[in-house]
């Protein structure tokens, strides 16, 4: 799995565009976690600073958004604007749990939609339903997961209606959902030296140890020269199914997200998310 188009998020765009096979890299970036997937430290609370649940998520933080973000790749050596832009919604349903839907648009037109709805105070990711729109010979028309219980699997629906199940999997703890981290990171008390260690979760690629670190503050321009305010946070995973170690940074495969320090208002939770072959960035107007 590349890892660099895929984690972004705005209210929590995270992994956009989709996965393709590339080799890990093998050298652990630090030595403050073993990195080794049999290590039980992984499948317990214990090599976790913010669980589900933490007092550190306070998703008062979090406010109704609409943003659209736009993406460059790298490509022989030259950044190259994709065709294609990323919508987000961000609202509250009643009864309080928040709803997040992000739509790939390619020409206008829009190709695959993720409907998310996460638990109101804890921000744990309750299902996810992607729809495609004209999906190939054999593709699905609609995944849903129900990611309530420790195990969960997909529910596969095809173009001609027929109904088929995925494969069940496991997870250990209560998560949060990592193809759109930002979320998580907007719900955080990001400050100078702020660190987290999360469980998260990409119900098609994987279960992932994440581990947040504020670098700094400064003034990111963006695409319509207007400079934001931000924080810029590294995120490192580790792929607790394979051992696939990403490592953080904007020149790495796991990515930095640049948060605004003041959201709201039309302006995203995040910014802009980079790493080693993607820049996926905030087009700048409030909606």
């Amino acid at each position: 799995m590349n890892i660099r188009t895929i984690f972004i998020s705005a209210s929590a765009l995270a992994l956009l565009t989709s996965c393709q096979s590339s080799t890990p890299k093998s050298t652990a970036p630090a030595k403050t976690y073993s990195y080794d997937i049999t290590d039980d430290c992984y499948y317990t609370s214990k090599c976790y600073s913010v669980l589900v649940g933490s007092k550190q998520i306070d998703t008062s933080k979090l406010s109704p958004a609409n943003a659209r973000w736009s993406q460059r790749t790298l490509k022989d050596g030259k950044w190259v604007t994709s065709p294609g832009t990323f919508d987000e919604k961000l609202t509250q349903l009643q009864g309080g749990h928040w709803q997040h839907v992000q739509t790939i648009l390619v020409g206008g037109k829009a190709r695959k939609t993720e409907t998310r709805v996460f638990d109101k105070d804890t921000l744990q990711v309750l299902n996810l339903t992607m729809e495609f729109a004209n999906p190939p010979e054999g593709a699905p028309k609609q995944v849903f997961y129900d990611l309530t219980q420790d195990d969960f699997s997909a529910d596969i629906t095809m173009p001609d209606g027929t109904q088929a199940k995925g494969k069940t999997r496991t997870k250990a703890l209560p998560m949060f959902d990592g193809q759109v981290a930002g979320l998580t990171l907007a719900a955080l008390p990001l400050s100078e030296g702020y660190s987290a260690t999360m469980p998260m979760i990409i119900p098609n690629l994987g279960i992932y140890w994440i581990e947040a670190k504020v670098i700094d503050r400064r003034m990111l321009a963006i695409e319509n020269g207007e400079s934001i305010e931000v924080w810029e946070v590294t995120a490192n995973w580790l792929n607790l199914g394979d051992g696939d170690i990403y490592e953080p940074g904007p020149d790495a495969d796991g990515g930095s997200y640049y948060m605004a320090v003041t959201p709201g208002d039309g302006v995203p939770a995040v910014i802009e998310y980079a790493n080693s072959g993607a820049r996926i960035t905030w087009d700048g107007i409030r909606r």
